[in-house]
């Protein structure tokens, strides 16, 4: 029973971490950057998530809000809390967890 119930629990947060968000084109945002393949050196994301999708902001924020979302992800996502689950599962977390923290830091500049 409890083995179902961590399947399902890694079943959604899997699907809530790449579901990404579509964002109207013409919706302007108030802390909007260049695009983040520039950012990144040229490397581009299979997804082509923004870090505003990355941290799951939309609309205006705040440094705030910016703060507690990349605090957010960083609880869902960091690998001493995937120690226990298989080895693909913890390679996968780790890989987005260091997109988020990239995300962050282009954000803060």
């Amino acid at each position: 029973m409890a083995e179902l119930l961590i399947l399902i629990i890694i079943i959604y947060v899997v699907y809530i971490i790449f579901k990404g968000k579509k964002n109207n084109e013409n919706e302007s945002f108030k802390h909007k950057k260049e695009s983040t393949k520039e950012k990144r050196g040229g490397q581009s994301e299979p997804d082509n998530r923004n870090d505003d999708e990355i941290l799951g902001l939309s609309g205006e924020w705040t440094q705030k809000d910016l703060k507690d979302a990349y605090r957010f992800k960083c609880n869902q996502l960091h690998p001493d809390k995937w120690v226990k689950m298989p080895k693909q599962m913890g390679v996968m977390m780790e890989k987005e967890f260091k997109i988020v923290q990239q995300a962050y830091k282009n954000l803060l500049k």
